[in-house]
């Protein structure tokens, strides 16, 4: 497998996986993947919904002269922000083989190709679980104090399950993570044990299924791709879970949810949605959810997700 690029093609940027780590070839108009947003579009959307509905004076937790949430949008808009970065691991090496050999050279190539796409995604998710830590904390002020923040969400989502579950596909995402993450030994045991031993499915299982990769993560049990970019779609598509996570916590302490509230800040001209409408279906195209939006099919596994 090739992934470098001959001299006069368009060189690759580091979040291009974070635009093409699911796909569809079903064909059919009401697929849940027909308009969804790429990642960094959605993580926009999400932040400046945010900044929208404080601006609005919606949230029971901030005044017209606070910034609304403010560990949410902070991390949000540096984990959409990302645009391109460059990594090494040759650099540590101590081997100068590639000055002498083409192939060896060639090799450094698309390991430099994947390393920057492996840091991208990593960074991304790490902000994304930034922002759901502090959204946890805004969203569930003393409920369940005494566990650690990720089980609180957990534990609130067991409660609250039929709400959370009308964020738009929400359950087919997790579906999709879990897949994803399960290709790994490591985690499948973990990940069989969300089901079958605590009985979690849902937007709760999505929880248990996020702080279970982060754990992952943080104890150094992922390691560099060396043949392609396959883990990156473990973060992209775990990320996308945790956005759609933050987006219910946030609209768990909205005021009238169902009242209108502009979808811009800054740009009035595109008009007003109600509240929970908007952080229910902000993922996808407004062609989406400015009616009323279908109901997601099951998950099933003739679906091609990942690249």
């Amino acid at each position: 497998m090739r992934l470098g690029r001959d001299v006069g093609q368009e060189k690759y940027r580091a979040t291009d996986p974070a635009n093409k780590y699911i796909r569809c070839n079903c064909g059919r108009e009401q697929c849940w993947t027909n308009g969804l947003l790429p990642l960094r579009a959605h993580i926009a959307a999400l932040y400046r919904a945010i900044v929208s509905i404080g601006y609005s004076r919606r949230f029971l937790d901030f005044s017209e002269h606070d910034d609304p949430w403010p560990g949410v949008i902070y991390a949000l808009q540096m984990a959409g922000g990302l645009e391109d970065l460059s990594t090494d691991p040759t650099y540590a090496h101590d081997d100068d083989a590639g000055y002498y050999c083409e192939s060896v050279a060639d090799r450094e190539d698309e390991d430099r190709e994947l390393a920057s796409k492996y840091t991208a995604a990593l960074i991304m998710f790490n902000f994304a679980w930034t922002a759901y830590e502090a959204a946890i904390e805004t969203s569930l002020a003393d409920m369940y104090g005494k566990d650690k923040l990720p089980v609180r969400a957990r534990k609130m989502l067991v409660d609250e399950h039929l709400e959370a579950s009308k964020v738009f596909a929400l359950d087919v995402s997790y579906a999709v993570a879990r897949r994803a993450c399960a290709f790994l030994d490591p985690l499948r045991m973990e990940i069989d044990h969300i089901e079958s031993r605590y009985g979690l499915s849902g937007p709760s299982a999505a929880a248990e299924l996020v702080r279970i990769f982060r754990n992952h993560v943080v104890h150094g049990r992922e390691v560099l791709p060396v043949e392609s970019v396959a883990p990156c779609y473990r973060f992209y598509s775990t990320t996308r879970v945790l956005l759609l996570l933050i987006q219910y916590l946030v609209l768990r302490r909205v005021k009238s949810a169902s009242k209108p509230v502009s979808l811009s800040a800054n740009q009035a001209h595109l008009g007003k949605e109600p509240a929970d409408i908007m952080l229910r279906n902000l993922h996808y195209s407004d062609h989406r959810w400015r009616t009323k939006m279908p109901k997601p099919r099951k998950f099933i596994a003739t679906t091609r997700h990942f690249g």
